[in-house]
């Protein structure tokens, strides 16, 4: 079993536990706040997706204070065009509550991101005041009818889905992920991380490391990505230095989406991210 199939396990067991605990009706009568348009905030120019977490499986657990002013520092640069917030509990530290306490502190838009497995989940993205969701073609590649109907829903609810590639090796794989974007999606994402070994054996070997990333597949994988006018293109996991936005730019990402670079420490995130947006062509 690998790192990534453990988590979906315990994703599939944590939902059942949420779904007993609020059902799907008393989800949808939540009020949530209107929708802020997610691609709004990525304009002419390089931009970032600044992500929230406490802690995750490759880099362990992040500064406590830089998470706790991650939403401050966000908030104040132009460069940030939007805030990745980790909902699963964990492996990551996150929680739905947070993501609802968040959107009442920033006015830019929020992405859930999580391993979203489930209609149910969502619901729960547009109940706790997400713009957009993350839907990953990895962990739905055996099952793309499943894919297009959380696609589906998530444009229903007038949410931005943010389609994600890679974290396999097998080629097959990627064809099908490439496959499996939908001609309309207007947010398309490349990870790099790929979770290839055991669970204990990447416990034991790379914790607090960030080793299970490959920056060559940032450069192969845009290449599959069919062409569509205004489609965003996001570069995901291992980059870590001010100088990776402008070679992702050249290889014609949009945007970049980064955490554990601004929130590891022991460096604050406040001399961090403005050494970043430098780098963006604001």
């Amino acid at each position: 079993m690998t790192l990534l199939d453990e988590i979906l396990e315990r994703t599939r067991s944590d939902l059942e536990e949420r779904r007993s605990r609020v059902p799907l009706a008393e989800l949808e009568r939540m009020a949530a706040p209107p929708v802020r348009p997610f691609l709004k905030g990525f304009g002419k120019g390089f931009r970032i997706i600044g992500e929230i977490k406490a802690s995750s499986p490759s880099g362990g657990r992040m500064d406590p204070r830089n998470v706790e002013h991650a939403l401050e520092v966000y908030n104040a640069s132009p460069a940030i065009a939007a805030i990745s917030i980790l909902t699963n509990a964990p492996y990551f530290g996150g929680s739905l509550e947070y993501l609802q306490q968040a959107r009442q502190r920033t006015s830019k838009s929020i992405l859930r991101k999580d391993f979203i497995i489930d209609e149910y989940q969502v619901r729960e993205a547009r109940a706790y005041g997400a713009d957009a969701v993350l839907l990953m073609a990895s962990v739905h590649f055996e099952d793309p009818g499943l894919f297009a109907r959380l696609y589906k829903l998530a444009k229903s609810l007038g949410l931005e889905p943010f389609i994600e590639i890679g974290m396999r090796e097998d080629l097959e794989d990627m064809d099908r992920q490439i496959s499996m974007i939908p001609a309309d999606a207007s947010l398309v994402g490349v990870n790099s991380r790929q979770f290839k070994m055991g669970a204990k054996e990447e416990a034991g070997k790379r914790a607090g490391q960030d080793l299970t990333t490959d920056k060559g597949r940032h450069k192969e994988l845009i290449k599959l990505i069919p062409k569509k006018s205004g489609r965003i293109c996001v570069a995901e996991s291992g980059i870590d230095d001010p100088g990776d936005l402008k070679s992702l730019a050249e290889l014609g990402y949009q945007a970049a989406l980064i955490g554990t670079a601004f929130l590891k420490g022991p460096a604050k995130i406040g001399d961090i991210v403005p050494k970043f947006a430098a780098s963006c062509m604001i």
